[in-house]
């Protein structure tokens, strides 16, 4: 036990030197290339470290220590067409994300993990087209997690979970107005927020378990610099920016032994994102930034099939609605109206170690936006490609 102990520390200073983490979205899907290439439905299976993310009481089915780490790429395509001249921008910005998790069973019935990942973050850079009366526009948001949770297994049908994320937020723009003029903004802030998840997960019989998961909304309070055309340098600012609670619900059954269907719905409180109030140093009023956040719900369909003990083939689906109102999007800060994706993953394991590997296409309809507050009237879709390989080692 103290061998298992000192083994599980180590990997915890270890998952504590991270690198910088991009993202492709909003809301990113890297969380492990088993459960992501299962369409994300994972609620109800949580028998790996990731449950950590997904669903800290499935923490109770996992034996010993157990540590996976990988990474999520991603290469996209956004795609802007002005309304009125019919000429498009694109930006292609590629993104990595890092993740790591770790399982503990401590002492039965008490399980322990840890997780790194990025549950939030998006990265678009639109170069300037004079013709089309686009500026120069870049912008990055992006949110990094450290989440510490335990797990109780109460009996043989029913375990119970819960944690601590601590998340490191940075915000960075720069945006240029239209027709290649001087005016422009620049932002760069960072900081950090503090939440919780809650879960919990009935094995009702041999063939059928159901999960649920809550995890609160957070507020990251970011500081660092903004600059104006207006001001001749850089001034001091201030942003409280909103993540919404989340929360959802997952069955997964397993007729046999070769064979797991997962199915999850997620309800995203993007409501509590309404707007972005920043403060900057000698400036009145604050500057607000309208977003009128709508909650959605997600859903997402997965399948998993084991012709042999060592070998897994897997595959889902997932469908998430925008959350941002077609009035409030910009083409460096995308949403789109309805967006689709498809999965493919594979899993090969020899004795103690593990390799996972997925591949995600993301699409969205073409949404034709006709009432966008700041002019960029016109058609934004996207199509996407994304990797990703993980390993685990059990202890």
């Amino acid at each position: 036990m103290r061998g298992k102990i000192a083994a599980a520390v180590m990997i915890i200073a270890m998952l504590l030197c991270r690198g910088e983490a991009f993202a492709a979205f909003i809301q990113t899907e890297g969380h492990g290339a088993r459960p992501t290439s299962m369409g994300g439905a994972f609620i109800a299976v949580a028998d790996g470290p990731e449950a950590v993310f997904y669903n800290p009481a499935g923490l109770a089915q996992v034996e010993g220590v157990a540590l996976e780490a990988g990474a999520f790429s991603s290469i996209p395509s956004h795609k802007y067409t002005h309304r009125s001249n019919g000429i498009s921008n694109k930006s292609d910005q590629s993104g990595v994300v890092p993740y790591q998790f770790i399982s503990c069973g401590l002492t039965a019935p008490v399980y322990f993990g840890f997780g790194m990942y990025a549950p939030f973050g998006g990265e678009t850079d639109h170069d300037a087209d004079t013709a089309g009366g686009f500026g120069n526009a870049y912008a990055l948001a992006v949110r990094v997690d450290y989440s510490p949770v335990i797990a109780l297994k109460i009996n043989d049908r029913l375990s119970v979970g819960g944690g601590f994320i601590a998340g490191q937020a940075k915000t960075k723009q720069i945006i240029q107005t239209a027709y290649g003029s001087n005016g422009y903004v620049t932002d760069e802030i960072e900081g950090w927020g503090y939440s919780g998840l809650v879960g919990a997960l009935c094995k009702v019989n041999e063939h059928l378990k159901i999960g649920v998961v809550y995890r609160g909304r957070m507020d990251t309070i970011q500081k660092g610099q903004r600059e104006m055309t207006v001001w001749p340098s850089a001034r001091d600012s201030k942003a409280n920016v909103h993540f919404p609670a989340t929360a959802g619900i997952g069955v997964a059954l397993t007729p046999d032994e070769k064979i797991t269907l997962a199915f999850d719905a997620d309800w995203n409180e993007w409501s509590y994102l309404d707007k972005v109030v920043t403060k900057i140093e000698g400036a009145t009023p604050d500057m607000t930034s309208i977003v009128d956040g709508n909650d959605t719900v997600d859903y997402r369909f997965g399948l998993e099939f084991r012709p042999d003990r060592t070998t897994a083939l897997r595959c889902g689906f997932m469908y998430i609605p925008a959350a941002i109102p077609g009035m409030y999007i910009l083409p460096a800060k995308p949403d789109y109206e309805r967006t689709y994706a498809v999965t493919f993953g594979a899993g090969k394991s020899w004795k103690k170690l593990e390799l996972g590997l997925l591949y995600m296409y993301r699409w969205s309809n073409k949404w034709d936006v006709t009432d966008n507050a700041y002019g960029y009237n016109g058609r934004y879709e996207f199509d996407t490609h994304f990797i990703a390989a993980d390993v685990k080692y059990a202890f």
